[in-house]
């Protein structure tokens, strides 16, 4: 029997004032990939071969740029357009270039899966005529709107400020002609939506990158420093500070982490000589920001996002042939965060969010913490703690006994706990825990593993 997509439940849409993404009455957990020059560097094959294999993982949205440069030509050497004008598409031969956009569009759908579409990468907001745009989304809106798959993204790695009205524009328009899609904005390297676009009638949802840069990495001298006055702002690795913001908002909308530190990229981006981000670093973003209260999470692959061949000079230092990088362990390992959480927001999303206020002892949140903050979350009668460097988790037990009295009867339950390990996705049970001490401590495994960091799972479950 064929398994249902997400749109046969109903279109993508937000409810007022909830952080989550729905089918219907579905919830729709977002796991997304990046895949930003899919157009221009695929073949018909490479493209069915990328998409399957992202399927089969367990992602669901594809995040890629029509345009990414100009020209903008596909493996097969067409352009996207007339002599490089934006309002004047190309699409004649079984190989123009939208023709190929058609059959990722068409494919993706088949397996189940959105794509999120950007029209240009934003920098060219500022060489393009705002008259020809106009008419480049009139004509990705007419060929897009009756995609049930589809996912409008404006922007694309800018400041919302450098064009704002030329960003409006493309919004008002694509929401004029796709009532049916959500939109959104993908924003410059550690900023978020929400500080350009807080209140527009065209945002359906917010993106922000935490990008890609170390806490001590604040100022490089380099092209994407986040700017004058931003030391005030600046969140380092601190993804979960972006969904934190939304609770400033007059009109609250769902947020995720769009573009985090990608795996196999320089520490930085610019500098042959750092680190590359570790796996562990990359999921703990996935899991710092959904346990704050995402509604999902982009990962990304320095090899993936570009489709480094292995050969020649690519982009921040690429070593690994884009074949190579689909089976890299950041990216399964993140796929093991919507498993387990999947399944609690589709069933308890009306009171699922933040546990910061369940947490005691050393686990308070101090500022000074950073690395070693212990992330909570609760979801009906489910708590889930992330500790990234394997520091011990604190409970304070009465908050709770008070959160999952207003949950089931505490009474006739017994509440069992579990350690999921983050790389291999499998929850090992580790007993009842005595809810009644007023102080609840679980000290991590120790062993031969090659992670620090673990999930805890709390649940409490009827006894009779």
């Amino acid at each position: 029997m064929e398994m249902k997509k997400p749109w046969d439940y109903g279109k993508l849409t937000v409810k007022d004032d909830c952080p989550y993404l729905f089918n219907g009455d579905k919830l729709f957990f977002w796991l997304g990939d990046t895949a930003w020059l899919l157009f221009h560097k695929l073949t018909r094959e490479e493209i069915s071969l990328y998409l399957k294999n992202r399927a089969e993982k367990g992602f669901n949205v594809i995040q890629a740029v029509f345009a990414h440069y100009f020209p903008a030509v596909n493996v097969y050497g067409r352009n996207a357009f007339i002599e490089d004008k934006i309002s004047q598409p190309d699409d004649l031969g079984e190989d123009s270039y939208w023709k190929r956009a058609d059959m990722v569009v068409a494919e993706a759908e088949a397996l189940g899966m959105y794509v999120a579409l950007l029209p240009h990468w934003g920098g060219h907001a500022s060489t393009l005529a705002k008259e020809d745009m106009e008419v480049y989304a009139a004509f990705l809106a007419e060929r897009y709107k009756n995609a049930p798959n589809v996912i409008w993204v404006t922007g694309g790695d800018t400041r919302g400020n450098d064009a704002a009205e030329y960003w409006k524009c493309m919004g008002r328009i694509l929401r004029e002609r796709c009532p049916d899609q959500l939109i959104t904005f993908h924003p410059f390297g550690r900023t978020s939506s929400i500080e350009y676009f807080p209140d527009e009638d065209w945002m359906d949802f917010h993106m922000f990158q935490s990008g890609h840069r170390r806490y001590d990495q604040r100022l490089l001298n380099e092209w994407d420093d986040v700017g004058e006055g931003a030391e005030e702002r600046y969140y380092g690795e601190d993804n979960w500070r972006y969904v934190k913001d939304v609770s400033k908002l007059k009109i609250k909308r769902p947020i995720l982490d769009a573009e985090p530190s990608y795996e196999h990229i320089p520490q930085g981006l610019h500098f042959e000589q750092e680190p590359y981000w570790s796996t562990e670093q990359v999921r703990r973003y996935g899991w710092w920001s959904v346990l704050t209260g995402a509604c999902g999470f982009t990962y990304g692959h320095n090899s993936i996002m570009q489709f480094y061949e292995g050969s020649g000079k690519g982009a921040f230092f690429v070593r690994l042939h884009w074949k190579d990088a689909l089976h890299a362990p950041a990216c399964d390992a993140i796929v093991h965060m919507k498993g387990i959480m999947e399944p609690i927001l589709k069933e308890h999303w009306q009171n699922a969010g933040s546990g910061e206020h369940l947490l005691g002892g050393n686990c308070v949140w101090q500022e000074e913490q950073k690395e070693e903050r212990i992330m909570a979350f609760h979801g009906g009668p489910n708590i889930l703690c992330y500790t990234f460097t394997g520091k011990p988790i604190e409970l304070d037990g009465g908050k709770v006994r008070a959160y999952l009295k207003g949950i089931v009867d505490i009474s006739h339950c017994e509440v069992s706990g579990w350690w999921m390990n983050p790389e291999s996705g499998v929850e090992s049970y580790l007993g009842p825990v005595d809810v009644n001490e007023d102080m609840i401590r679980f000290t991590v495994p120790e062993g031969d593993d090659t992670h620090r960091d673990w999930v805890l799972i709390l649940r409490a479950e009827a006894v009779y």
